[in-house]
């Protein structure tokens, strides 16, 4: 079995470019990982060492004399990073902690939290908690990702650490990059790794799917039919054919309060079933959703279709977190 143990220690600085209207210096400590390799057929405790190790970062972190000044030290601690491909075809990924995030909300703080996944696929995310009101947080977490030992040399890790926004979109304020193929794993390595700009990607497209609205004023019946999805990021062969519908009895004096939301699933008979995307349909919604909604108004008793494309679920969730803190 094969350990990774990331901790971090003292190291030269090393000085950035100014941001555009700071005139300080911008220093960023780095990351260190030490990889060590265990062929020892003993069974192994991954909470004890996952313990073992945090102790030791900890131990070695109180040593370090970060700089006062520092605007953007970051750095993301990747603590006991367990590769056990070869046995059970499983990356394990434990985040220690962040230290020195930059400030992304008015209060001088930031509600981090990091996702982890691997590239290419990243049909597999994983969030740490957020932590409230800190540039220090401590997570504590560990993620599993199944990977056959044959295939992990052409992924890459990638954790990436955000600022929480309920109501908006939440900001990026760096990511840490792994191409596990540059990692020779037959001995023990040191490296340091920066927590850098993410890149920025065009808005990923999840996907498209089409429904049809009615609805019968006099019986107070509103009908939503799920007729088609084209294009999803994780549909399996075969895709979705059959037509659903589901139906309510919503008063017509109620319709204006009415916001539906439809989420499509991507289906694990192991593990939790990942949501590909959401649309949001209803008098409060935007876009496609509510010309659909003011369609299905105009035209009474009648199924109006459309096609609407998906959005990621956490912008559907801030919008709707938003939308019901102005209630």
């Amino acid at each position: 079995m094969t350990k990774w143990n990331l901790f971090k220690h003292q190291t030269t600085p090393m000085v950035a470019a100014d941001p555009t209207g700071a005139s300080a210096l911008t220093v960023t400590p780095a990351l260190d990982a030490l990889v060590s390799t265990d062929n020892s057929t003993e069974p192994v405790d991954k909470n004890d060492g996952f313990d073992e190790i945090k102790n030791k970062f900890l131990n070695e972190i109180d040593k370090i004399p970060l700089p006062s000044w520092a605007i953007i030290a970051i750095a993301v601690v990747a603590a006991l990073l367990i590769l056990t491909c070869c046995f059970w075809g499983e990356l394990t990924v434990g985040i220690l902690q962040a230290a020195d995030l930059l400030s992304m909300d008015s209060g001088g703080t930031s509600d981090p939290y990091v996702k982890v996944f691997v590239l290419p696929d990243k049909k597999k995310k994983y969030d740490t908690k957020v932590h409230k009101k800190t540039l220090n947080p401590v997570f504590n977490e560990t993620f599993g990702f199944k990977i056959p030992f044959q295939e992990i040399g052409g992924k890459t890790l990638v954790m990436c650490v955000y600022d929480f926004d309920r109501f908006s979109k939440h900001d990026v304020i760096g990511e840490i990059k792994i191409p596990m193929n540059t990692l020779d794993l037959a001995k023990p390595i040191e490296e340091w790794k920066d927590l850098d700009s993410a890149d920025q990607e065009e808005p990923e497209k999840l996907g498209d799917i089409c429904i049809s609205l009615r609805y019968v004023p006099t019986a107070g019946k509103l009908t939503i039919c799920i007729l088609e999805a084209k294009n999803l990021k994780k549909m399996d062969v075969g895709g979705l054919s059959d037509p659903y519908s589901f139906s309510f009895e919503i008063p017509i004096d109620q319709m204006q309060k009415i916001l539906a939301v439809i989420t499509v699933l991507d289906y694990d008979k192991i593990g939790k079933n990942d949501a590909i995307g959401k649309i949001l349909v209803g008098s409060k919604s935007t876009g496609a959703g509510l010309k659909h909604w003011s369609d299905m108004l105009a035209n009474p008793r009648r199924p109006i279709a459309q096609w609407h494309p998906l959005q990621p679920e956490e912008e559907v969730d801030a919008a709707l977190a938003a939308l019901n803190a102005k209630k």
